[in-house]
């Protein structure tokens, strides 16, 4: 510091010296800022009628608001859909900003303001709101009240205070409102001195008596475990009374159980897995566990240090024996008797112990928290043999580079001595050596291993159909072995791709047939599609397919109809193939009613427009035969449709020309770790298929050379839905990694990692339709008989 400023001084009199003045250095620009004023503050409550949101700016020239579902975590768009994010332009007075949302329907939402400089920046703290919107109408008229908390089905702890709320409007003003509770089970109403009887309202607290519309509150101890009906009643100014719909909610004071199980020793560094179930009267929504060492007196820690307790999540595996489960309004599943699994592996030999608990949906926890006492010994003769897989290629994968990695996982009990591959060609039954040539027995090659994981690289020769057999062998000499078939052709043939939707469903819907919040429409979808170069081939159901309206199939989809096919076709380059006059099963009708409901379906398309539907006849639920193709549908179709693995072979090419289709199967996701991963809910009661992963998806639409490859797929999702058995589909989008998403209906997929495979597969594949191919192939210009 003493020399610094001497030498301040020095600068300060050089400047001056040569009449140079010190520019000032100007403040730095204050960072944009904003507030939010309306709604006042978090869980306000609103009606129907629209929304004014505002609030504050500074140091910004716009405010951005944005509202966003809770629930599915969607944004809402300008014309009225929901989707991805989307922000509206605020109005702007004097440092004030507003926004009215003009069309709010019931739900929990939350509105986010951004306020942004001139040079883009933006306020990083993003302030943003929840709110929640009842089913009042907007328009005053005769006085309504509605009960926003509880939900219905909703569970309060016994013994602590629950603030029942609601919302009352009348046109006249709102001047009193009274609620009931009453006992279910005994029958009886609450009464403000604590004790049951007649029928009887307790006034509640409103927010501006007089006003027209007014958020009321009222706060009730529940006195027992039990289940309650609640009511408000709304009086407006002129002393007319209504009862609001009533409201079915429950109390809890009872805890889950939980139950463990397992052995008393385990060797170590070998997987250990505890399983055992958990109860509750009103649902369990999640186990835990926690691993101690008895003589060091510590706590297993997520990040594999030993320290202060810490609980780590184990896995539900879904309702046990069918019991029932419950979805929340913000999707949290509960069980009222629910599965349970932990796997942990042991570092090291010692004396340890496992605590499990339960909770079940208000936070009670389970009061025995089992104990298992356990040791892990050291390593002893090792009796199993390695357990290895193979995750590249994929099975039956098509492979045009040379340079072909083989890879995969192989573990064991005690520990994994080498891993051996060999290469087989398929087409001559022979096995590649290691001089580079092929000879009549195994020329095993040793991979490449790294812990769990291991890999080889293979250069092919020349193209071909290909196996590889992987042999894993441990230090006891124990093996195991596993093989996986693929192809290799590098050559120019052309690689066909089509992409078909199935019946050409334009939403999921509920059970009034409005599109579900989060169900892409197939408008949309075809949007999607085309700016990613993917043109899709529609099938279509010519009785379902009307004039004016959609036909739906109430609580499950809508179909196109002819309006829509023709955008689909004329805006987005979609074509359309028959799936059946009506759908119906071939095998089961005569040879006349056969060739009407395949053949006959052509003239009705044509005279629509879509001229290219003899191209494919997508069989009705794959029920078909030989025979009939040949006979029948092979006289007016180029090709039959017949679920497989999706590839059709120009070499393999003959009569009765079937085409194999890969039926796009969603379902449970793929992280272990996951409830997902175990069970999901479906409206068909159990969903067995697993969600496909977008790297798969994306290989299989490179195309091959010489393939034609065809994917169906049927109705895509955004972010998250999750209802109760009978209320439709349950899905969820919303993970960062595909592996958490996952589908209850096998044919719904999300649309986030379906683009993520058409973004990787883009431009290595001729994206056509089966009229095309078709041409290409030889099977001719076919039309209508």
């Amino acid at each position: 510091m003493r020399i610094r400023t001497p030498l301040a001084g020095l600068v300060a009199f050089a400047v001056a010296a040569i009449g140079l003045v010190a520019a000032a250095v100007p403040p730095a620009a204050a960072a944009p800022s904003g507030t939010i004023a309306e709604p006042a503050a978090d869980g306000a409550l609103y009606t129907r009628a629209p929304i004014l949101v505002r609030g504050t700016l500074s140091g910004a020239t716009q405010t951005v608001v944005a509202v966003q579902d809770r629930v599915s975590k969607l944004w809402w768009h300008a014309d009225g859909s929901w989707g991805d994010y989307e922000g509206q332009q605020a109005a702007l007075d004097a440092g004030s900003w507003s926004f009215t949302w003009p069309s709010p329907e019931p739900g929990d939402y939350l509105v986010q303001a951004k306020a942004v400089a001139s040079d883009g920046s933006y306020d990083p703290a993003l302030p943003y709101r929840r709110f929640t919107v009842v089913d009042l109408p907007a328009a005053l008229a005769a006085p309504a009240g509605l009960i926003a908390e509880p939900a219905p089905g909703g569970i309060v702890p016994v013994g602590q205070k629950t603030t029942i709320r609601g919302v009352a409007q009348a046109s006249g003003g709102v001047v009193w409102a009274g609620v009931t509770i009453l006992d279910r089970a005994a029958h009886a109403w609450w009464h403000a001195d604590g004790t049951w009887g007649a029928y009887e309202r307790q006034p509640v607290t409103i927010g501006a008596s007089g006003a027209s519309r007014v958020a009321w509150s009222f706060d009730w101890t529940p006195p027992k475990d039990g289940d309650y009906l609640l009511e408000v009643a709304t009086r407006d100014a002129g002393g007319v009374t209504a009862v609001s719909p009533s409201v079915v909610f429950a109390a809890d004071g009872a805890p889950p159980s939980v139950t463990a199980a397992g052995q008393a020793s385990y060797p170590v560094q070998h997987p250990i897995t505890w399983t055992g179930s958990a109860s509750d009267n009103r649902g369990v929504v999640s186990v835990s566990v926690a691993i101690y060492d008895r003589a060091a007196k510590l706590w297993a820690r997520d990040d594999g240090t030993w320290g202060d307790y810490q609980s780590r999540p184990a896995t539900l595996t879904g309702p046990d024996g069918g019991m029932p489960w419950t979805a929340s309004s913000t999707g949290q599943f509960a069980f009222s008797q629910v599965g349970w699994t932990f796997t942990w592996t042991p570092p090291r030999p010692g004396d340890y112990g496992l605590s499990v608990y339960a909770t079940d949906s208000i936070g009670l926890l389970d009061t025995a928290h089992p104990w298992l006492p356990f040791t892990v010994t050291a390593p002893g003769q090792d009796a199993e043999p390695p357990v290895g897989e193979v995750t590249a290629p994929l099975p039956d994968q098509g492979l045009t580079s040379p340079g072909i990695r083989v890879a995969g996982t192989v573990t064991d009990d005690v520990a994994v001595d080498k891993v051996r591959v060999g290469v087989q060609n398929r087409d001559t039954g022979k096995w590649w050596q290691a001089g580079g040539t092929w000879g009549e027995t195994p020329g095993w090659a040793v991979a490449t291993l790294t812990g769990s994981t291991w890999s080889y690289q293979w250069e092919a020769p020349a193209a071909g159909h290909y196996s590889v057999t992987v042999r894993f062998a441990d230090k006891a000499g124990r093996e195991s072995s596993r093989w996986r078939g693929f192809d290799h052709d590098p050559g120019a043939d052309g690689r066909y791709v089509t992409l078909l939707m199935s019946r050409s469903q334009w939403s999921a819907v509920d059970r009034a047939c409005r599109p579900l919040r989060g169900a892409v429409k197939l408008d949309e979808v075809a949007r999607e599609f085309k700016a990613r170069g993917f043109p899709a081939s529609g099938t279509v159901v010519v009785d379902r397919t009307l004039d004016q309206n959609r036909q739906c199939l109430a609580g499950f989809v809508d179909y196109a109809n002819w309006a829509d096919l023709a955008t689909l076709r004329d805006q987005y380059g979609w074509t359309f193939v028959s799936h059946g006059m009506g759908y119906r099963n071939v095998t089961t009708l005569t040879p006349e009613q056969q060739r009407a409901e395949s053949c006959g379906s052509l003239a009705p398309l044509a005279s629509r427009g879509h001229t290219r539907a003899w191209g494919l006849f997508a069989y009705p639920d794959d029920r078909l035969t030989t025979q009939i193709q040949q006979d029948v549908v092979s006289t007016c179709f180029a090709f039959g449709r017949k679920y497989g693995n999706g590839v059709t072979s120009r070499s393999d090419l003959a009569p009765p020309y079937f085409q194999n289709t890969w039926s796009l199967p969603a379902g449970r996701c793929d992280d272990p770790s996951l409830l997902c991963n175990r069970w999901v809910p479906s409206v068909t009661g159990a969903n067995d298929y697993r969600y496909t992963s977008p790297d798969q998806l994306a290989e299989f639409l490179r195309g091959y050379p010489g393939r034609w490859r065809v994917l169906q797929a049927y109705r895509f999702m955004r972010g998250k839905r999750i209802v109760d058995t009978g209320q439709g589909e349950s899905w969820d989008c919303t993970g960062t990694s595909w592996r958490g998403h996952w589908t209850g209906g096998a044919e719904a997929y999300c649309l986030n990692d379906f683009l993520t495979a058409l973004r990787m597969a883009g431009g290595q594949a001729t994206v056509t339709d089966p009229a095309a191919v078709a041409g290409a192939w030889g099977r001719g210009d076919r039309t209508a008989p």
